[in-house]
């Protein structure tokens, strides 16, 4: 399409813009290089470590800048020095405000300024994954993969006709958006969806069946967060790294994983199959320490380029004692010299000081959950998430309590029955998190009230109080009323009361 008053070219002839604009293969580096000559143009600098994060300070402030695409997220300890940068990024593009974050990128973020947090969870984005994948009603499980599972390439479907017919699942897309979830907010869910990936071209009945075993699994964890918390101790950056040798079946590689944890709450994870066959579980764990030593590595880099580096050794926790004798020696062993030369470099790195490897336990070992599924123990059910996942606290005392003594209503998202046939409607881990979502939210003032045509809205006495904060919350969540109360009308077209 031409601008008006543009004659068409002749063959052979193309138009020749004077500007990049939406669309062209070039647009989205120009508009990079043009913020980024902007950004530093008002002071500020762009990290080593990662080329969409810019750092400023001024005196004993300081100001983080985070870029994605047009997308800008700001953190600074000044509130003068904030909104200085906000003006000068307003009076060169045209730009929204949109207030303390709230949600990016499919990803809630939830502040406490009283109590120093910040939590970020991704529970209605999940929330909408298991209604887009008909697993809404699916009953929760308490593990992502069923223990000691093995799923092979033997389980993929054989004949064209079995293949169509498996397709109809949609395995790929759904692997693909729990993946999303995974990366940003999820690391409990790492191995299994590493694991599934691996048959995303041609998925079995038991890759089906393990999809949805797993999306049962987030069912009942929705609402896991991970928290970051100030503290007048200082608290250093550490890392967690674990192997499970050749666990996987067809090519009997072995998988290797690790966590990282600043503030209280994991920043960085990992769970990836090797590329190389292990000879021995020393190997193994040895490849996975090099990994984990790589992303430390960037970490520390990224901390120094913010100003907020540590002089002492990233620690790096893990629990083979033979590993771990292989970075502090020099001598040549013949079961070790064929570790290619690649991974070696984690001695190099302790002798700099810049990484230290400690032993842990294995029943502390939190990296186990980037390696293998968990059984459900309490035991294993505090490493999955106490370090870096919590639940929401269900002892609260809720302000939103709803009374449902024979009201018939339903679960969220959930087909309508009575409030006895469910067990219970609202749970309280739900109702924690609307309580949450309205004391740190702004709820759009949005009509999302269904009606049957020509019927006309009443009111429903269950309280002004109540009404009036799950109404809010329905805002919030983008949730229809009726998730909430159930139907409005029974059967007759009659308003409920």
């Amino acid at each position: 399409m031409l601008p008006p008053g543009v004659n068409p070219p002749k063959k052979g002839q193309v138009c020749k813009l004077i500007r990049a604009i939406y669309g062209l293969r070039q647009s989205s580096r120009e508009w990079n290089l043009l913020i980024d000559n902007h950004l530093l143009s008002i002071g500020f600098t762009k990290t080593a470590a990662d080329g969409n994060v810019y750092f400023q300070r001024k005196d004993s402030d300081f100001i983080l800048l985070a870029l994605y695409v047009d997308d800008t997220l700001i953190a600074s300890t000044s509130l003068p020095l904030l909104t200085q940068v906000k003006e000068q990024l307003c009076g060169r593009f045209m730009m929204t405000d949109l207030g303390p974050a709230q949600h990016c990128l499919s990803i809630q973020i939830m502040q406490d300024p009283n109590r120093h947090w910040i939590r970020i969870n991704q529970s209605h984005y999940l929330l909408q994954k298991l209604i887009e994948f008909e697993l809404i009603d699916a009953k929760p499980v308490s593990t992502p993969m069923l223990p000691g599972l093995k799923l092979s390439k033997q389980d993929s479907p054989q004949s064209e006709e079995e293949k169509s017919r498996l397709s109809e699942f949609g395995f790929p897309n759904a692997i693909g958006s729990v993946n999303w979830a995974t990366v940003c907010t999820r690391p409990d869910l790492s191995f299994s969806v590493g694991v599934l990936s691996q048959f995303m071209s041609n998925p079995g009945e038991k890759h089906i069946a393990a999809m949805k075993h797993l999306f049962r699994y987030i069912k009942g964890t929705v609402h896991y967060y991970i928290e970051y918390s100030y503290s007048k101790v200082h608290r250093p950056l550490y890392g967690y790294s674990d192997a499970d040798w050749a666990g996987e079946i067809d090519e009997r590689k072995s998988t290797s994983g690790h966590c990282f944890i600043i503030t209280g709450g994991a920043v960085s994870w990992s769970s990836k199959r090797q590329k190389t066959s292990a000879l021995s579980s020393t190997e193994a764990e040895y490849v996975a320490m090099a990994a984990a030593a790589a992303e430390g590595v960037w970490l520390r880099q990224l901390l120094e380029d913010i100003q907020l580096g540590d002089s002492q050794p990233t620690t790096i926790h893990c629990d083979n004692m033979s590993a771990l004798a292989l970075v502090d020696t020099t001598k040549f062993h013949n079961r070790t010299k064929h570790i290619a030369i690649r991974y070696n470099f984690i001695k190099q790195l302790a002798s700099d000081k810049k990484i230290q490897f400690s032993y842990i336990p294995t029943q502390q070992q939190s990296a186990d959950l980037f390696t293998k599924g968990l059984s459900g123990t309490s035991r294993e059910g505090d490493r999955t998430c106490g370090f870096c996942l919590q639940k929401f606290n269900k002892s609260q005392k809720f302000e939103a309590a709803i009374k449902a003594e024979g009201c018939p209503s339903v679960s969220p998202y959930g087909q309508s029955k009575p409030y006895r046939a469910r067990g219970g409607f609202v749970k309280e881990d739900v109702i924690y998190m609307v309580k949450e979502d309205l004391s740190f939210s702004r709820a759009p003032a949005l009509n999302r009230l269904p009606l049957q045509p020509g019927v006309e809205a009443k009111e429903i006495s269950i309280g002004e109080k109540e009404i009036l904060l799950l109404v809010q919350a329905t805002l919030v969540s983008k949730t229809p009323l009726t998730d909430v109360f159930g139907p409005l009308f029974d059967k007759d077209g009659e308003p409920r009361t």
